[in-house]
């Protein structure tokens, strides 16, 4: 039995989330064929998260929505990586905003590098990034403002 509380741990946080999210996570160990240890921690997270908003195209924009998952550790210490046996997946139905938005069912991973701009500035850490996409419903917007519009 591994004593996870008294262990190391991948320090994991999520980078752009707002406020408190919710989080359940399911940590596990597994050995590879030439016995190297690999410790697993998988979340399954929900909250609110901050997204900049590019309007060029407003409102027949598409937009990237991203959870973007870091670490305190350096990145000599860790990798962060995809699981490839358990990809990732969109639950549409904790989508609130279905009547304004599409949410397309494509998710796209990156990893990242980011710098420790106070603590260390020679220090970098790692990070994933989660993304998918989602399209503005323009009759929605085009309705609600001709509608305004004809009121006034």
């Amino acid at each position: 039995q591994y004593d996870w509380a008294n262990s190391w741990t991948p320090k994991l946080y999520i980078e752009n989330t707002i406020g408190e999210s919710k989080e359940n996570v399911y940590q596990m160990i597994s050995f590879n064929e030439v016995g190297h240890a690999f410790l697993f921690e998988k979340r399954r997270v929900s909250g609110v998260f901050l997204e900049n908003l590019e309007l060029n195209h407003f409102p027949f924009d598409v937009q990237d929505l991203t959870i973007t998952v870091a670490s305190n550790l350096s990145s000599a210490e860790i990798r962060l990586v995809n699981d490839p046996d358990e990809p990732h997946r969109i639950n549409k139905q904790s989508f609130i905003d279905e009547q304004e938005w599409f949410l397309y069912k494509h998710i796209e991973t990156e990893q990242k590098e980011l710098a420790c701009e106070y603590t260390d500035p020679g220090s970098i850490r790692p990070a994933l990034s989660v993304k998918c996409r989602a399209a503005r419903r323009p009759a929605y917007f085009i309705w609600n403002i001709f509608l305004v519009t004809v009121r006034c």
